[in-house]
């Protein structure tokens, strides 16, 4: 049979033997606890602060992603425009004829053939052979928001003495080469 009695001096009996005072006994279970409770925070804080951190970098990978969208939209729209662009004066120009050569016997205005505020007759390169001809020229379509400069490259092919026409617009979300951003997106029609 166990006495649940005292010491004389106010301290249990342990079952060693030893006889500690109850503040010195609660001391020590705490004592031992602290070190888990730092672990256990550690491990807690780790996990947060790598939550945390793949948190923003995909974001950062969103962002990015998001960027390029936008650029390759506003390349494909600058495409589309030179293709319109070239469409129309291939066939809108005076008297049902086109505005672009189709051999070495044709002639091309030299100017007057406005796009986007840009006379394309002006600074257009034109190649002629004796039943075909090709003629290039740039839009530059200015800033669009805070994208830098948009344009169009656009490559008119007229071949069998204009028979045939091959329009291909490569529209880019900024005509500057150095810039690192760039993209190209083409368009190409046959008629």
């Amino acid at each position: 049979m166990t006495s649940s009695k005292k010491h004389r001096n106010g301290y249990t009996p342990t079952p060693f033997g030893a006889i500690l005072p109850r503040a010195t006994r609660r001391a020590h279970r705490a004592e031992r606890c602290r070190g888990y409770t730092l672990l256990v925070a550690t491990i807690i804080g780790a996990l947060l602060l790598s939550i945390s951190f793949s948190i923003v970098t995909l974001t950062a990978k969103e962002v990015r992603l998001a960027t390029v969208a936008r650029d390759s939209q506003l390349a494909f729209y600058a495409a589309d425009i030179g293709v319109e662009c070239a469409i129309y004066w291939d066939i809108q120009y005076s008297n049902d004829a086109s505005a672009f050569a189709t051999s070495s016997e044709s002639s091309e205005p030299s100017s007057g053939l406005i796009c986007s505020q840009n006379d394309i007759a002006i600074g257009w390169l034109v190649t002629k052979t004796s039943n075909s001809a090709t003629t290039e020229f740039t839009l530059d379509l200015g800033v669009i928001g805070d994208n830098s400069d948009l344009c169009a490259k656009v490559l008119v092919e007229k071949t069998n003495n204009g028979d045939n026409t091959k329009i291909e617009s490569r529209g880019r979300n900024s005509c500057d080469t150095s810039n690192t951003r760039r993209v190209e997106r083409a368009i190409r029609v046959t008629y």
